[in-house]
């Protein structure tokens, strides 16, 4: 999917996402204002993140020391029974007046939830505070909650923090997992990695399995601990075999890309299955990517787009945006870019930002909505700021061409940069080929070359992370000698490696140096076919210039009737010259 994600990233409230994928971007303007990179999401790592409430235990059994009999982990935190009638509540109000901190908090998560009765986070929180004082720890970890949330309180994370920490240290294991959580992301405290490798570890020992999944993918991630894909793997194992659904999908995650094990799509996909089972949304989303691509099962939009429904209406935002990718450009589906548009608004407005981006190129294209290209650039703004790469590309890309904003190219080259250092290649593309026109600015007016110098470094990034269209600009460069020694051997090089990694206009120059002799012993043969490979791949130079071989017969027998054919071809993809000459010829 224009950048597709399996669960990394986004991306928006994911843990890891693995790469991104679908559409592309345009240098014109003419091009530009009808194009925009879309998006998608590949299969993620499901260990979502945020701190949690201990939720409603099981009746009686909830007195027990074991926690995983008091309640379900999970990052929905859904009990497994709720209380609903007054006989329960009045129950819990008994316990509660008698002194004893588990009835209180008992009740205090009805008022909390509106579970059986209306929802009252003020008597929630004097319950939870009765229950935190009289010593039920889960008690303290909910009052967290609550500030962290803002609920019935004036958010403040730092008595979260506090609250966190006075139920962890009494013998909350969740608690332990939400200061854990603090300590990551530095909220109400500073950040200290460390320190939350340690919380996740001590809450996962004492049975939190959600917190054994937040340290599996610091693991992965090498946040707080030398990276070990095989311990992440230890963890994942252990927690989907202990019944976590999340376990289970980051396994299924590990397998799918081959992260400490051998690629395995037929494990990750029965993995992915056995969470989406259970409910697991991450679990449903990447499932859907296993069959929307095909990878250990047969492909099947339809099924993808079954799980991936499955996903969105589970509240998982990037399963909404992969669905929405599939009603705009799906085949079995059926286009509907009313319900994309929909989706990509759903998961938006869930700070999901790779549908804002998408939305952001439905504005920007007219597609299901009025063109609007300043509504195109909030939704950009969005996605750049939720740390979505094509956002801040795509958003440079409206600055450099002055669509919907202030045309300004410092401006551009700001946002293209941050998508650049986060090694978004083609952004770094784009960065060159504006400093690229100012060095020939420069150039025309005698001024030193320090822009195609900039150019050179910004395409040199580009090409050895595997952006071929950095390679073939560092080519024309050297051929040219602009920010460099001129090197007509160095840009031979650039352009047989852009045109065997499949950027076609690079096979176009690869065969005016074979025709020329330029790099390279002269080889009209060998120049023939470079230019008709550029011809079969849409390149209309490729095309005239099959045809001028043939009619000179160089490099291959002289042709007057191929040479028309190629000409018209030419002239079919829009060279007004190779036109003209056909109507003389006629």
């Amino acid at each position: 999917m224009g950048e597709k994600t399996c669960s990394t990233i986004k991306f928006g409230g994911v843990l890891k996402v693995s790469k991104l994928s679908r559409g592309g971007f345009a240098l014109s303007l003419a091009v530009m204002v009808g194009l925009g990179l879309v998006l998608g999401a590949e299969p993620v790592l499901a260990a979502g993140r945020g701190y949690e409430k201990s939720i409603e235990p099981n009746g009686k059994s909830c007195k027990s020391d074991n926690d995983t009999d008091c309640f379900t982990l999970g990052v929905t935190n859904t009990p497994n029974s709720v209380l609903k009638n007054k006989i329960e509540q009045a129950k819990h109000k008994k316990s509660c007046d008698e002194g004893d901190a588990w009835g209180c908090y008992s009740l205090g998560w009805m008022y909390d939830e509106g579970s059986g009765v209306e929802q009252d986070y003020s008597i929630a929180l004097g319950l939870y505070t009765k229950a935190c004082d009289g010593g039920e720890p889960k008690g303290c970890t909910n009052i967290g909650w609550m500030y962290g949330e803002g609920n019935g309180v004036e958010q403040s994370d730092i008595k979260a923090y506090e609250f966190y920490k006075r139920g962890c240290y009494d013998g909350d294991p969740l608690g332990c997992a939400n200061l854990g959580w603090m300590f990551e992301v530095g909220r109400g405290t500073e950040q200290d990695l460390g320190r939350a490798v340690d919380l996740y570890r001590q809450a996962c020992n004492r049975g939190q399995l959600t917190s054994c999944n937040y340290l599996g993918d610091m693991y992965v991630q090498g946040k707080g601990v030398n990276q070990s894909h095989k311990k992440a793997i230890d963890i994942y194992t252990r927690t989907c075999n202990e019944g976590n659904a999340f376990g289970c999908s980051n396994l299924g995650w590990m397998y799918d890309g081959g992260h400490g094990v051998k690629q395995d799509f037929i494990k990750a996909a029965s993995l992915y299955k056995r969470a989406c089972e259970d409910e697991n949304a991450w679990g449903c989303n990447n499932l859907g990517w296993i069959y929307e691509q095909g990878n250990g099962v047969e492909a099947n939009e339809v099924k993808a787009a079954e799980f991936y429904r499955k996903s969105c209406d589970s509240g998982y935002d990037l399963g909404c945006t992969n669905l929405g990718w599939l009603y705009q450009y799906g085949v079995d589906l059926g286009q509907d870019i009313k319900e994309a548009l929909k989706l990509f608004d759903q998961a938006c407005k869930g700070e999901e930002y790779i549908g804002c981006n998408n939305l952001g190129v439905l504005f920007q294209n007219g597609d299901g909505v009025e063109q609007n290209y300043e509504t195109a650039v909030e939704y950009y703004k969005q996605a750049c700021g939720g740390g979505v790469n094509l956002g801040c590309t795509n958003l440079g890309v409206m600055y450099e061409y002055g669509a919907g904003v202030l045309l300004s190219k410092a401006t551009a080259i700001e946002y293209y940069d941050k998508a650049c250092d986060d090694n978004f290649l083609q952004a770094c593309v784009y960065i060159g080929s504006i400093y690229r026109t100012y060095g020939a600015v420069s150039i025309f007016f005698k001024e030193t070359d320090e822009n195609y110098m900039k150019a050179v470094n910004y395409y040199q990034k580009a090409c050895q992370g595997g952006d071929y269209e950095g390679c073939d600009s560092l080519g024309y460069l050297h051929l040219n000698g602009f920010g460099v020694e001129q090197n007509e051997e160095k840009a031979f090089g650039f352009y047989d490696q852009t045109c065997n990694g499949g950027f076609n206009e690079g096979c176009l120059m690869l065969g005016m140096l074979y025709q020329e002799g330029t790099g390279v012993e002269e080889n009209p043969t060998k120049a023939f076919e470079l230019y008709q490979l550029a011809c079969e791949k849409d390149i209309a130079s490729g095309c005239s210039y099959v045809a001028q071989m043939y009619a000179r017969g160089e490099g291959v027998i002289k042709d007057k009737f191929k040479a028309l054919e190629f000409l018209q071809k030419a002239c079919d993809f829009g060279l007004t010259k190779d036109c003209n000459i056909l109507k003389d010829m006629s």
